[in-house]
């Protein structure tokens, strides 16, 4: 339906506006310094939250008295722009792809297209259903997921399910069977600390009883 409505804008709108200027088709040195300086328009944007819902504001900057600009989403042309020198800005609350189209009024032809990627708010990501569920896109802020609340709550008893399934088979893996092998060396890596110090004790007391041994040797012999 946008993109009707944009064709239509395309068609009239736009062709009576070019005839109300009344000016001649430029020449081909004037359309390349009108392309020129229409790649030098940028897009940017910033977003603020307000009332838990985001506000996009879009800047259309180094444009000039020429160039004529559309909001191919909302099919806008010029209007509910404000102006500030060479700069239009705009606000929306909608995210994702934004296309703005710029055309040339004397050259009567477009002269670029422009694509602003906004981040996509997510409404769901405060909800008590996502806690601790952080890593999943349900819950993430600008994670550009959009459902009913249904499906939300549908995704999110999924992602629980799945998130049990795991639990449960590790904990099966855990108590599977090990061999002889397995438990001894699980028992060293568990208690190797007390292996040592009952090696160094032993050593410790085997060392004394040789010595003393030694040492009533040597007496007897004197």
């Amino acid at each position: 339906m946008k993109k009707i409505i944009f064709i239509m804008i395309c068609l009239f709108t736009f062709p009576m506006i070019s005839k109300a200027i009344d000016v001649d088709y430029c020449t081909k040195d004037e359309a390349s310094e009108v392309r020129a300086l229409a790649s030098n328009v940028s897009i940017n944007y910033d977003v603020v939250l307000k009332d838990d819902k985001p506000i996009y504001t879009i800047y259309i900057t180094n444009l000039t008295d020429d160039m004529l600009v559309i909001d191919r989403m909302t099919s806008v042309t010029k209007k509910g722009f404000s102006k500030t020198g060479s700069e239009y800005s705009f606000t929306t609350e909608q995210g994702g792809s934004y296309y703005i189209d710029i055309y040339s009024y004397k050259c009567k032809s477009k002269l670029i297209s422009k694509v602003l990627a906004l981040p996509v708010y997510n409404a769901y990501y405060k909800d008590p259903l996502c806690e601790g569920l952080d890593a999943y896109k349900q819950c993430q802020r600008w994670s550009g997921y959009t459902a009913t609340r249904e499906k939300f709550e549908s995704d999110i008893k999924k992602i629980k399910d799945d998130i049990k399934q795991k639990e449960e088979y590790q904990k099966k893996l855990e108590k599977k069977e090990l061999s002889w092998y397995e438990k001894i060396v699980r028992l060293f890596i568990k208690f190797w600390w007390v292996i040592v110090l009952v090696i160094a004790l032993v050593s410790f007391v085997v060392y004394i009883i040789r010595k003393q041994r030694k040492k009533k040797e040597y007496d007897f012999k004197l």
